[in-house]
């Protein structure tokens, strides 16, 4: 009688978790990726798949040039056919490295340290303001330019009429209907209750035996201590860190208790769950696709690899926007490179118009913008990383 008593205590504490729709054993084969990435584009899945074999090529030929070249990510992007582009201005060797490399090379008019510093004096100038004038500013690295995303009342803000007068930023006019918001609603991107009635995705194991997930998924009442629950009802553990405030970043962690584990891997909803290869920056232009517990897979491009996004009157750095629908509850979710499945990103949130619908759904109108955090600030803020293979 102890014995079972010990068993069933166990069963409960200890039983590794796995995304929705997912069993224990051996990773599943089935993948939607492709098929995902098809209805998005508009295209036949054989021109899916094409577009995500060019696109693992150019990942892999990115990282040679940045190992070799000391480039960064940013020195980079990905075309409409998933090949690799090189930035002449960013480079600044790009007439030698880009076609060497067999890489087509774009014009652009200021390398990456100039973006960034556009990016930093935009941002310092905007402090304080909310989503009903700035909604977003984003690094457009292959043009060389900042991206400031405001509604039509902000033109007449005096800091916005002045940036707008600076060389290298660019106002672009959004609908009061896209305004940003958390997609608030367990292993990554499965259901993850965190109170009664309030739910995300769950999040990324870590090395270190944590889980990474959204910061406002860590946060109730703007308290820590936030209890994560799978879809069955276990405890996986509890919030001790979020980095959610205004000025900060969209990034939380939750302990796992003691026996429980979190796949190395995202739940592909078609049974089983399949891997990280690693994990990566994200890259302008790249294809990447997200697993969250309500609309499930989605798939989508990089809009800008570095954007600072406002949730209301609440700014958040670290982050990147893509065209990828998504709906209340799929925050927390992994973001992974379509075709390679390195993780890129946690799931953050959506404007009104890029709403999936469940299941899966597309918006079909609108200005088509959701976030993710960096995966890359969040293990180098945390000295944390995925766990081996």
């Amino acid at each position: 009688m102890k014995k079972l008593a010990a068993c069933a205590i166990a069963t409960i504490l200890c039983g590794s978790l796995y995304p929705a729709g997912a069993t224990a054993g051996a990773l599943a084969d089935p993948d939607p990726i492709a098929a995902s990435l098809a209805k998005h584009l508009g295209v036949a899945s054989d021109d899916a798949a094409k577009i995500l074999d060019n696109q693992a090529n150019s990942f892999a030929t990115m990282a040679d040039l940045i190992k070799a070249q000391g480039l960064r990510p940013e020195n980079f992007a990905i075309a409409d056919d998933g090949t690799l582009v090189a930035s002449q201005a960013a480079t600044g060797t790009a007439a030698q490295i880009g076609p060497r490399a067999g890489l087509r090379v774009v014009q652009s008019t200021r390398g990456p340290a100039e973006v960034d510093s556009l990016f930093a004096q935009a941002a310092a100038e905007l402090k304080g303001m909310d989503s009903d004038t700035v909604t977003a500013i984003s690094a457009d690295y292959p043009s060389g330019e900042v991206i400031i995303s405001v509604t039509a009342s902000a033109l007449s803000n005096p800091k916005v009429q002045s940036l707008n007068k600076i060389d290298g930023l660019r106002l672009e006019i959004v609908p009061p209907d896209t305004k940003p918001a958390p997609a608030f609603n367990a292993v990554p991107g499965n259901y993850m209750d965190i109170v009664p009635g309030t739910y995300c995705s769950m999040g990324v194991g870590t090395w270190l035996g944590r889980m990474i997930s959204a910061g406002h998924c860590a946060l109730q009442s703007g308290q820590l201590g936030v209890i994560a629950r799978d879809g069955a009802g276990r405890e996986v553990g509890r919030s001790n860190s979020s980095l959610y405030q205004n000025d900060g970043y969209d990034i939380g962690r939750f302990s796992v208790n003691s026996g429980n584990t979190i796949s190395r891997g995202y739940s592909n909803y078609v049974g089983g769950v399949t891997p990280y290869r690693s994990w990566t920056s994200p890259v302008t232009g790249a294809f990447v696709c997200k697993s969250g517990t309500t609309s499930e897979i989605t798939c989508g491009r990089i809009l800008s690899s570095l954007t600072s996004v406002y949730y209301g009157s609440t700014r958040l750095f670290q982050m990147f926007s893509t065209d990828a629908c998504g709906e209340g509850g799929d925050s927390g979710g992994p973001i992974v490179v379509a075709g390679t499945n390195d993780l890129v990103g946690i799931f953050s949130g959506v404007s009104n118009s890029n709403v999936c619908g469940y299941n899966s759904g597309y918006a079909s109108q609108g200005i088509k913008t959701s976030w993710g955090s960096r995966i890359d600030f969040a293990f180098n803020y945390y000295n944390d990383s995925l766990p081996l293979p």
